[in-house]
């Protein structure tokens, strides 16, 4: 019996197989990095929306490598209208991006208002510590 003989296949007629197998499989990460992109876009605008999340990572910036994040201002009643960092005004209940150093001092700026906020307002730091006993006494 006859063994089947291999079909020869020439160098150009390979490497034309390749290159249409490597087009082939780069339309397809092309369409599951387009997919992937806008589910993760969906996702954080959905996060943003909800009252609770008010920081959602945004990715690398291109010009400097650094991380930056969206940040949705909420400042307190007699926080007015915006925070001014650097003569750049953010105003309350808009959302943001913001790089790392910056949303660092954001939040502390944020931070300290509801702060004074609860101390104006006569909220009780100590209202679970226990009473000190405040009498003075003279020497007997």
């Amino acid at each position: 019996m006859e063994e089947p003989k291999a079909k020869t296949v020439s160098p150009a007629e390979r490497i034309a197989q390749l290159e249409a197998q490597l087009a082939a499989e780069k339309a397809r990460n092309a369409d599951l990095e387009d997919s992937t992109a806008k589910a993760l876009a969906q996702a954080q605008a959905t996060a943003m929306q909800s009252s609770s999340v008010t920081e959602v990572f945004a990715g690398v910036d291109d010009k400097t490598g650094e991380d930056t994040y969206f940040y949705k201002i909420d400042l307190p009643p007699s926080g007015g209208l915006y925070v001014s960092i650097n003569g750049v005004h953010y105003y309350h209940g808009e959302t943001y991006r913001f790089r790392v150093d910056t949303l660092r001092s954001l939040k502390e700026i944020i931070a300290r208002s509801w702060g004074h906020e609860n101390s104006i307002n006569g909220s009780n730091e100590n209202a679970y510590r226990k009473p000190m006993e405040r009498v003075l006494r003279g020497r007997a």
